[in-house]
């Protein structure tokens, strides 16, 4: 990996800030502090046909719950750290409770990996998810933890082959096309 290029991260042209993504250890107990704090109503959890990760070069099994809801139009998730190693329990174990990563929802994942790629920046964990609706989602966190303190998302999210953005409109047709339901 070169060595972390600050000039090449402009080069990434990160859109506006999408989602606030929180690692709790009970999403259920969670949700009223959350609902309180950001003014939350309506929470959605997606609906998984398949799931596949990719950490340190190699596939991983990785199991956990997400509940999502929209304060304004950024996107709150919480992810309910699993059992195991893996980088939500990590985090739970290092900084308890808390922002783990700021996400961007792109439409060229691809070519801004390998932009990421050039600027230094190690992915920490990436993921292809389809859900039930047949969307599909592709994400990678990377390592910006010394730039920022926090992790960022690159996140895309396909629905029959066109780049959408996560907003609670979309989120409510998802719960028609079966990719999440409401919690």
């Amino acid at each position: 990996m070169p060595p972390l290029d600050l000039s090449n991260l402009q080069m990434l042209k990160l859109p506006r800030l999408g989602q606030l993504g929180f690692v709790v250890r009970d999403i259920p107990a969670s949700m009223p502090a959350y609902a309180t704090l950001y003014k939350l109503d309506t929470w959605f959890e997606p609906k998984y046909q398949e799931r596949e990760f990719i950490a340190g070069g190699s596939k991983i099994e990785l199991e956990f719950q997400i509940a999502y809801a929209f304060s304004g139009k950024e996107q709150v998730e919480l992810v309910q750290a699993p059992a195991g190693e893996n980088i939500y329990a990590q985090y739970l174990a290092q900084s308890g409770e808390g922002l783990h990563h700021l996400g961007f929802y792109l439409s060229d994942l691809d070519r801004r990996m390998a932009v990421a790629d050039e600027a230094g920046l190690s992915v920490l964990l990436e993921g292809r998810l389809k859900l039930a609706g047949r969307s599909q989602v592709r994400f990678a966190y990377l390592d910006t933890r010394e730039l920022c303190g926090t992790i960022v998302e690159l996140i895309e999210i396909k629905t029959l082959g066109v780049s959408l953005p996560q907003t609670q409109f979309t989120m409510k047709i998802g719960g028609l096309t079966g990719d999440v339901h409401r919690i």
